[in-house]
C-alpha cells in the first residue's frame, strides 16, 4: 500500500471510531511517520479532492467525504452510535 493510501485509511478509521478528525500529528503518530511526510500526503489528498483542510490550518481536516469535521444537519448511525455527524 502506498503512503497516501495509508494516510487516507487512517483518517477514515479514526473518523469512524472516534467521530473526530485527526490532525497531521495524530496520523504521524499512528503511522509512526514523520509529520512532514503526513503533511505532504494531506496536500496530495487535497489535490485529489479526497479531503478538505481547515481554512488557515492545513494540519486539520475540515472534510474527508463523506465525513465532515464540522457539524452538519445530517443524522448518522454507526454501530451503536447515533447523532449529528461531526
Amino acid at each position: 500500500m502506498d503512503f497516501d493510501t495509508a494516510v487516507k485509511l487512517n483518517i477514515y478509521d479514526t473518523l469512524a471510531r472516534t467521530a473526530r478528525t485527526p490532525t497531521t500529528l495524530d496520523v504521524a503518530r499512528a503511522l509512526n511517520a514523520p509529520v512532514a511526510e503526513v503533511e505532504a500526503a494531506f496536500r496530495r489528498l487535497h489535490e485529489k479532492r479526497l479531503l478538505v483542510p481547515e481554512p488557515g490550518d492545513p494540519s486539520r481536516i475540515r472534510m474527508a467525504p463523506p465525513f465532515s469535521g464540522v457539524e452538519t444537519g445530517f443524522h448518522v448511525r454507526s454501530g451503536d452510535r447515533a447523532g449529528t455527524w461531526r
